[in-house]
């Protein structure tokens, strides 16, 4: 039987969230210095910034029988199904994978968009069935980062 073609989901709603942070933020500054508030006008500059940093994050998640990869605009970050040695899900739905001294972090489902969103979960669990492992519950899994799984792109 050969591998299924990997699955893929995007991040849409970040990236729809990151738009509507920058316009309406930018929005609010100008208007704020336009009316007079300059002292005001620059807190509004932090929804921009948050706004900017959403959209670098933004992108999409793939799973295949091999590997797991979240790329965004900042990077693509990859753990092979070989090297995962634990799982910890957060109560929002966040998936933190960890190898020997690397950490990949997976957006919740919730987050996901497209038409592979369902066979992506599918894979995830199957994946997880066949390697016997059982996520644990974490409070801290949505605040961790990747760590050390940070691949190269090739650009043609």
């Amino acid at each position: 039987m050969n591998p299924p073609e990997p699955r893929q989901a995007s991040l849409t709603q970040v990236w729809v969230t990151g738009i509507a942070c920058i316009v309406i933020g930018t929005f609010a500054a100008v208007m704020s210095w336009r009316a007079g508030q300059v002292k005001v006008s620059p807190l509004f500059l932090v929804f921009v910034a948050l706004g900017v940093y959403l959209v670098l994050c933004a992108g999409h998640v793939t799973v295949d029988r091999t590997f797991i990869a979240v790329t965004t605009y900042i990077g693509r970050y990859q753990l092979p199904w070989n090297e995962v040695k634990r799982v910890e899900v957060s109560a929002s739905g966040t998936l933190v994978f960890h190898g020997q001294g690397k950490r990949l972090v997976f957006p919740p489902a919730w987050l996901w968009s497209g038409p592979d969103k369902r066979a992506l979960y599918v894979l995830i669990v199957d994946q997880l069935r066949a390697r016997s492992l059982i996520p644990e519950r974490s409070t801290t899994a949505d605040y961790k980062t990747h760590k050390n799984v940070r691949v190269k792109i090739n650009k043609v």
